[in-house]
């Protein structure tokens, strides 16, 4: 397997954050590593292991399928197999290069598998919440190409209608953006979509919300 940590992409990353508050870039993780992660967590599409996802923190947090509508299940095991303890080690290198590059007092991350079938969908959010100020860096991996819907729209920083990008989700491709800056969205899905989204934060406790 080759190695993700690349202090060039690191470079690239904290520049583009700096300047528009996101990063985008295709073909970031090679396709074997994308199906060896794929595999780690859907095993023939048994879905037993995933909840519905939630909107809101904590014991707050709640379902609402006209806001969201998918499925997720957190990693807690970053050493189960090689491709995981491989992203967990690149998770940590860009954390601490985004931390020092912007001060900023990141001192973990969390992460989940996301899965949206056939009518999933997440309407336009903020990742950090008003009530929870502790996400602070969002990062999305694409482990499929999904071939029609599910592109993420991505709002210029500070509005909620003007679209600053849209990112169709294929294979391999990184999304990187400030947690607090950007309203995103994730349009209605026609085919499969896998991926796994993080969160750098600068609490350390677990809460997973």
């Amino acid at each position: 397997m080759n190695k993700l940590i690349d202090a060039s992409k690191l470079d690239h990353i904290n520049s583009a954050l700096e300047e528009s508050s996101w990063f985008f870039m295709e073909n970031y993780l090679e396709d074997h590593l994308c199906d060896s992660l794929r595999e780690s967590f859907v095993d023939k599409e048994n879905l037993a292991s995933f909840s519905k996802s939630k909107i809101g923190r904590g014991s707050k947090s709640s379902e609402n399928s006209l806001i969201r509508n998918g499925l997720i299940r957190w990693i807690e095991d970053w050493n189960q197999n090689e491709s995981l303890s491989e992203l967990n080690k690149h998770l940590i290198k860009m954390m601490k290069s985004i931390g020092s590059y912007f001060r900023l007092p990141l001192k973990r991350f969390e992460a989940q598998f996301s899965i949206y079938s056939k009518g999933g969908f997440y309407n336009r959010h903020l990742d950090q919440h008003q009530n929870s100020r502790h996400r602070h860096i969002s990062i999305c991996l694409y482990l499929n190409d999904c071939e029609e819907g599910g592109e993420l729209i991505l709002y210029k920083k500070g509005s909620q209608s003007e679209v600053e990008k849209i990112i169709k989700p294929r294979k391999g491709t990184l999304v990187v953006f400030i947690s607090k800056d950007i309203p995103h969205e994730v349009k209605l899905v026609e085919s499969t979509r896998h991926s796994i989204t993080s969160w750098f934060r600068d609490d350390e406790t677990i809460p997973f919300v």
